[in-house]
C-alpha cells in the first residue's frame, strides 16, 4: 500500500524484491493473495471500507494506516479463498479472451464495409 497518492484500491506485488519504505506491505498466514486481491480492490471494500480512512484532496490523497487497520477483512479457509480466486481468475481471462475475440470481429466488420463501400 502507498500511502501517499492513492488511487483505489490496493495492490499486489508481482515479484519479489525490495520495497520502498513508502510502502506499507501487508502478509498472512494461510491466506491466498488472489482472493484477497479480489477483495481490496472491489467497489464495496473501496468506498465503504477504506473510504473513512482516506484523506486529502486529488492526487494528494493518503491512506491512514492505523485507522486502516481497524477495517474487518472478512476471512474464509485457504482451500475456500484458493477456489474463490481461482474462479475470478479463470473468469479474468475467459472475459480477456472474449474481449479479444470481439476485437477481432470488430476489424474484420471494419475492413468488409470499407471493401463494400468503395
Amino acid at each position: 500500500v502507498h500511502l501517499r497518492s492513492f488511487e483505489g484500491g490496493l495492490e499486489k506485488a508481482t515479484c519479489c524484491g525490495l520495497v520502498s519504505p513508502a510502502y506499507h506491505i501487508f502478509r498472512g498466514k494461510n491466506v491466498d493473495s488472489d482472493f484477497y486481491y479480489l477483495y481490496f480492490r472491489s467497489k464495496r471494500f473501496i468506498d465503504a471500507d477504506l473510504k473513512p480512512h482516506v484523506y486529502g484532496i486529488r492526487d494528494g490523497r493518503s491512506i491512514d494506516i492505523e485507522g486502516m487497520k481497524t477495517i474487518f477483512i472478512p476471512w474464509t479457509n485457504l482451500a475456500e479463498q484458493r477456489r474463490i480466486g481461482a474462479f475470478f481468475d479463470h473468469l479474468d481471462s475467459l472475459i480477456t479472451l472474449h474481449q479479444r475475440k470481439l476485437e477481432l470481429l470488430r476489424n474484420i466488420k471494419k475492413s468488409m464495409l470499407d471493401k463494400m463501400f468503395v
